[in-house]
């Protein structure tokens, strides 16, 4: 009875000193046939599963109004969509999503308001954390006679 090692299926490739000691040693070739003669289908090779890009996150644009005036409406806008809300208690803000989809999208924000001499209101926007716009308006009043006034800022952002 002969003993024959083999380390692997290996095709044309003569195996030497796979462990173990010289009488395990075969010299020659291995095919893909059994002891037996029947033959040994290789291992299948599988495609790799598929990858999925998740989908890009949005972006963020955020309108904030500060100061000392009373706001009577601020009407503001992304991509020609009107939005609008009336007696607002300022600090106010508003986060909007923008879709990561590489185009540019339009926004505007308009404030009107009532006030003193003294009283202002600071528009900021803000796209991903960055100051992209930025405008200050004051009354027109003098000394406690109020008055009305209006201030606007907009652009366009990358998605």
């Amino acid at each position: 009875m002969t003993r024959v090692a083999a380390c692997g299926l290996v095709p044309l490739i003569s195996l030497v000193g796979c462990g173990g000691s010289s009488e395990n040693t075969v010299t020659g070739t291995v095919s893909n046939t059994t002891a037996s003669g029947g033959s040994v289908s290789p291992p299948a090779i599988l495609p790799a599963p598929p990858t999925s890009v998740p989908a890009p996150e949005p972006h963020t644009l955020v309108l904030t109004a500060t100061g000392t005036a009373s706001v009577t409406s601020i009407r503001y806008t992304l991509d020609g969509r009107p939005l609008q809300e009336s007696r607002v208690t300022l600090p106010w803000r508003a986060a909007l999503p923008v879709p990561a989809d590489g185009r540019t999208h339009s926004w505007t924000m308009d404030v009107e308001y009532t006030g003193a001499a003294n009283d202002s209101v600071d528009l900021v926007a803000t796209y991903d954390g960055k100051v992209t716009a930025r405008t200050l308006s004051s009354a027109n009043g003098t000394g406690e006679v109020m008055s009305s006034g209006g201030g606007r800022i907009g652009g366009s952002v990358d998605g």
